[in-house]
């Protein structure tokens, strides 16, 4: 994987993408079927709009300690460890972070189910709760609970549990991903080994 410079940020859209980009601001390079840019943070990028990527990356940089700054596009949150395992609680943990994408996830299909029939345009709540586990240490038992604003005929209940089964990160841990760890370490100028 490519890391670009921090002072640039790279803006990586799909075939199905409209992006506006600063006057001068061209197409970097294309991989398979997408497109990288760099932009820099003086010309900055005005908006973009994603439909269907296929790519999805985050950085995170370690700020202090145990607290992380976590980047995605132009969003940035912090990732941080409770007092008692040595952060400032500046934020969730990683694993709340995983509660958080699953439940935002079901929220997201719940919400887009009621809207889609006109049922309701606010006013999901979604609860997530999960174990963990040893052996080896995970997460595990999660339940997710959907509060529907409105009430439901018995079909629009199915149908609401069944736009929920869709959500990506649901069916993402349901189908065990392919997680690969690289390692990358600065070379020293100079030392001839």
């Amino acid at each position: 994987m490519h890391r670009w410079p921090k002072n640039e940020a790279v803006l990586k859209t799909s075939n199905r993408c409209c992006a506006s980009l600063p006057t001068g601001v061209n197409k970097h390079t294309v991989v398979g079927s997408h497109t990288v840019m760099r932009v820099s943070p003086q010309q900055g990028v005005t908006s973009a709009f994603f439909l269907g990527d296929v790519h999805m990356e985050v950085h995170i940089d370690q700020i202090e300690g145990v607290k992380f700054s976590v980047r995605t596009r132009t969003h940035s949150i912090i990732c941080d460890q409770p007092q008692a395992n040595g952060g400032t609680d500046a934020g969730m943990t990683p694993p709340e972070f995983l509660l958080a994408a699953l439940g935002s996830c079901a929220a997201f299909y719940a919400a887009e189910y009621l809207r889609s029939r006109n049922l309701a345009s606010h006013g999901v709540a979604v609860s997530v709760e999960a174990e963990k586990l040893k052996g080896p240490t995970r997460i595990g038992n999660f339940r997710i609970r959907v509060d529907s604003p409105v009430s439901l005929t018995a079909e629009q209940r199915e149908g609401l549990m069944r736009s929920v089964e869709h959500c990506l990160v649901k069916n993402t841990l349901l189908n065990p991903p392919q997680i690969e760890v690289s390692l990358e370490v600065p070379t020293t100028i100079g030392v001839q080994i």
